[in-house]
């Protein structure tokens, strides 16, 4: 008697483009029809943010996270007055913001020896365009370090309700680690917006 089975295996670290197969050996009954083949495409030039599940973020949520197991999805940041490539992994939020406010966020470093760094961007995801490369025009702000600690990320900016993203990355391959984000929205003080 064959017993039916169903083989589930999670495939990481093929980053070349191919085709690959996966066959089966040993002294299982299993008929050789069932191997699969599986094509890996070629990721697109400047890498995606978007093709990911993103978690969503509100005011007042405290996060305690890290990129270790994140790809290097986005190399090329493009903000005003901040042009570089970044190459670590990163780690991607979805900030959803109810009002105009003043979002104030928050990143520390928990780790020794690692170089994360904070930007907010409009959130250009389209699930019919799941790769996008971050523009000029969409990068809302960088963050910027305290002098007095500088294992310390910080964004302040007015925003319009809506949804944004908040991306964590860093300088190399290496700098990947632990990290906490808290999430402040003020609603008071913004009478100008009148």
């Amino acid at each position: 008697v064959i017993t039916p089975f169903t083989f589930t295996r999670t495939f990481q670290g093929l980053n070349h483009p191919g085709n690959y197969c996966l066959k089966f050996y040993g002294n299982l009954n299993v008929n050789t029809t069932d191997s699969q083949c599986f094509q890996v495409n070629a990721a697109p030039a400047h890498g995606t943010i978007c093709d990911i599940n993103i978690p969503n973020i509100v005011c007042g949520s405290n996060i305690s996270s890290n990129n270790n197991l994140e790809p290097n999805r986005l190399t090329w940041y493009n903000c005003a007055g901040y042009e570089s490539d970044l190459y670590s992994g990163e780690k991607v939020y979805r900030l959803e913001v109810t009002e105009y406010s003043e979002v104030r966020l928050d990143m520390k470093i928990l780790d020794n020896w690692i170089d994360l760094d904070m930007f907010l961007i409009k959130d250009v995801c389209d699930p019919k365009k799941p790769y996008y490369k971050v523009d000029k025009k969409d990068c809302i702000a960088q963050a910027w370090i305290p002098q007095d600690n500088h294992r310390e990320r910080k964004i302040v900016a007015k925003l319009e309700a809506g949804t944004y993203l908040v991306v964590i990355d860093g300088e190399t391959n290496s700098d990947r680690g632990r990290f906490t984000l808290n999430v402040d929205c003020g609603f008071r003080d913004l009478c100008t917006k009148a």
